[in-house]
């Protein structure tokens, strides 16, 4: 897949600028992390090519048109992120339920699966928008036929219904 159809499908989770970098992160067969230099232009991707690949155009292209978030340091540049997206709980809410997806397909133990399940609940209570309750409900469904044995899967079957209880009991 190429960088633009990386970034037209959603694989860009999110991308930070700061004054003299750019990085973001990629989901493609794996979640690779990107750094634009731009003072030399030169790039650096965690995937096997290493730069200048597919990942790296999907950031370009996300950085043309304004998908990022302005930040000052170049150190732990997805916290920057992650804590402008907390300043909007339906961005952080889209971020989770893209991480949640992805990590459906590659995550082999539920840990991580489990982890942005929680956090979408977490949001979606805070929000209070029924219309994602059914994209949870079908992903809750994916993670209870990849765990059907886990204790875990039982809980956060729980902690949804009591979710959707909580909003219905909301519109009345």
């Amino acid at each position: 897949m190429g960088g633009e159809a990386l970034y037209f499908s959603g694989g860009v989770t999110w991308v930070v600028k700061t004054p003299s970098a750019v990085y973001g992160e990629v989901l493609d067969d794996y979640a690779y992390r990107v750094k634009i230099d731009l003072s030399t232009g030169s790039s650096f991707c965690t995937c096997p090519k290493g730069g200048s690949c597919e990942h790296v155009d999907a950031v370009k292209i996300a950085l043309e048109r304004g998908f990022y978030f302005e930040c000052n340091t170049n150190v732990f540049p997805e916290a920057c992120a992650l804590s402008m997206m907390e300043e909007v709980p339906a961005l952080a809410l889209e971020y989770s339920i893209k991480m949640l997806r992805y990590e459906l397909q590659t995550d082999e133990s539920g840990s991580k699966s489990a982890y942005f399940f929680m956090l979408s609940m977490d949001l979606e209570r805070k929000l209070r928008d029924p219309r994602k309750l059914p994209i949870l409900q079908e992903l809750l469904d994916e993670y209870t036929r990849l765990f059907p044995d886990y204790p875990l899967t039982e809980r956060l079957k729980s902690e949804f219904k009591r979710l959707k209880s909580e909003l219905i009991k909301a519109r009345e």
